[in-house]
């Protein structure tokens, strides 16, 4: 009945299909990243061993250069903010780096083939505060999660090995492969630790052309957020607490709790869902940034379906698809804010009735 609804079935049916041949081209894309990968590293080890038959022979300057620069995204958190300059055997490292890492680069840079004389030129921070270039989440620590193209491929085929077999046999050894084989599977296949691996995140950053005062305040009064938000049916709100009714997959209506957990005039509005009180856990930060007189507005948010990732793409296919829903609602805020009126599929909204004696 749903794919096949005389009004909104074909759109449905064609969603479908996009999310499959999409699917497809992820699994191509993948497997030729993994392709360039192993030719990458057989080349790395056959490199290596003309190294080492032939010590002396000289390496260009630029290969020196861009296999520092592999070897810093194992080592260095920000490894952009190093400044590298080979000139034959001699190289210069400059630039910012935390305090912390600096001994493990300099090491990495000595072992790279065709550094002989390493120069150390770096400035240490104890911490990134004083740094913009040293702050936000750092290159080494999202590569340490994540698993090369071949790496993945190779953990698939052995993961659905492993999970086929687990599924022919019976007893505890069946059980143990089947975990272990599906565990292996959905790591791979997500590319992130199993602990996150049904965790989603999206953003989204818009300018609006309308003052921060007046875009923070229409964020700040969640009750009126089902008279221009299509997909939401209703907050009530208690202190830093509210009830919420959204429009879910195939019409179910998702009902959760959630508190404010940070409120920042002008500046942020953080919140989470309560502990056991959703369906689909989730937390978000909405920041906003005075540009003359607009506002840009950078909302962050992850949330965690049922069953996870398997989860995440059955809800997309059936067409609830937390970001455009998002991309929806911040463009009829945008418009809201904008022209002083929006449309919804229920009627016209005039922003005079969310936020008293504001001027459009």
């Amino acid at each position: 009945m749903y794919f096949f609804d005389p009004i909104r079935g074909r759109k449905r049916r064609a969603r479908l299909a996009d999310a499959v041949v999409h699917a497809r081209r992820s699994e191509r894309a993948l497997l030729e990243k993994a392709m360039r990968d192993a030719q990458h590293r057989v080349h790395g080890v056959a490199e290596r061993a003309v190294h080492a038959l032939a010590p002396n022979v000289e390496v260009d300057d630029d290969v020196v250069a861009e296999r520092i620069r592999a070897a810093l995204g194992r080592v260095a958190s920000h490894p952009r903010a190093i400044a590298i300059r080979v000139d034959r055997d001699r190289v210069v490292v400059g630039g910012e780096i935390l305090a912390r890492e600096a001994e493990a680069v300099l090491s990495a840079i000595r072992a790279v083939t065709g550094a002989r004389q390493v120069i150390d030129q770096l400035e240490r921070r104890a911490t990134a505060r004083s740094s913009p270039a040293l702050q936000g989440e750092g290159h080494a620590q999202r590569q340490a999660r994540a698993w090369t193209p071949a790496l993945r491929i190779g953990a698939i085929a052995g993961g659905g090995i492993g999970a086929i077999y687990g599924f022919a046999r019976r007893g505890p050894v069946g059980a143990l492969a089947r975990t272990a084989g599906v565990a292996l599977v959905v790591r791979a296949a997500t590319n992130r630790p199993l602990g996150r691996a049904g965790e989603t995140r999206i953003q989204k950053t818009i300018t609006v052309g309308a003052p921060i005062e007046r875009v923070f305040e229409l964020w700040r009064r969640l009750d009126t957020f089902p008279k221009f938000m299509s997909h939401v049916r209703e907050v009530q709100v208690t202190g830093d607490r509210s009830h919420w009714e959204v429009d879910g997959p195939l019409g179910v209506q998702l009902r959760f709790d959630a508190k404010i957990t940070r409120c920042e005039a002008n500046r942020a509005i953080a919140w989470q869902t309560l502990p056991g009180q959703a369906m689909i856990e989730h937390e978000g930060i909405v920041r906003f940034d005075a540009d003359g007189e607009s506002t840009r507005v950078h909302l962050q948010m992850s949330y965690r379906p049922p069953l996870g990732a398997f989860g995440h793409a059955i809800a997309r296919m059936l067409g609830w698809d937390p970001k455009h829903r998002m991309d929806d609602d911040l463009m009829r805020m945008k418009a809201l804010l904008e022209q002083g009126h929006t449309r919804t599929l229920r009627n016209r909204i005039e922003l005079s009735e969310l936020i008293p004696n504001a001027a459009t």
